[in-house]
């Protein structure tokens, strides 16, 4: 069993950063200033290592944890944005955005919260792979 490889997870990022035109540099960046305990399926996956792999948490330094944790909220950040993106693009979506800006934000909202409960229940799956 090999646990989650954060590395092409980074990688992964970086392509897409490149093909949006920006570089690398706009992952690191992203990384460094993550607030990844305020992502919730960062601190779900953070909260199932702890309990499934503790041995493995404890190797761990802070700085590594904040790296791993940081590329996972950043990459869970860019799965929800998507899932907005894709219920704009969803027949229907303009005349549900016709309810102004509250319920506009309202329904982005609730597209973010059915990807993060969608993410963390991947987690037992993409913890391991």
């Amino acid at each position: 069993m090999a646990l989650m490889d954060y590395r092409m997870l980074y990688e992964n990022l970086v392509a897409e950063a490149e093909e949006n035109g920006l570089g690398g540099e706009f992952v690191d960046w992203g990384i460094s200033i993550s607030k990844w305990r305020a992502d919730p399926v960062a601190l779900a996956l953070y909260g199932w290592l702890l309990e499934n792999e503790p041995e493995g948490m404890a190797a761990k330094s802070e700085n590594q944890i904040d790296w791993e944790m940081g590329i996972v909220g950043m990459a869970s950040s860019r799965r929800r944005e998507e899932a907005v993106k894709s219920w704009r693009r969803s027949p229907g979506a303009a005349e549900r955005e016709n309810g102004g800006f509250l319920a506009t934000l309202g329904l982005s909202n609730t597209e973010r919260s059915a990807a993060n409960e969608a993410m963390i229940a991947e987690i037992p799956e993409v913890a391991f792979f």
